[in-house]
C-alpha cells in the first residue's frame, strides 16, 4: 500500500491514536481495516475507535 502522497507521517512521539466515529453512521470492515493497518515505518502505536455505532447486517 502506498502511502497518500499529501499525507505526513506522524511525528515518532505519537503513541496513541484515537478515532472519533460518533458523527459516522456506518463504516464498513474495509474502513475499519484502513484505520487498524500497523505502520509500515516507524513505531508501533495502540490505535482506538471510540463512537462506533451499531452496525446494520
Amino acid at each position: 500500500m502506498t502511502p497518500c502522497p499529501r499525507c505526513s507521517p506522524l511525528p515518532p512521539q505519537v503513541t496513541d491514536l484515537q478515532w472519533d466515529l460518533t458523527g459516522t453512521p456506518f463504516m464498513d470492515v474495509a474502513g475499519l481495516h484502513l484505520l487498524f493497518t500497523p505502520p509500515t515505518t516507524g513505531r508501533q502505536r495502540r490505535t482506538t475507535v471510540t463512537g462506533l455505532h451499531a452496525q446494520p447486517l
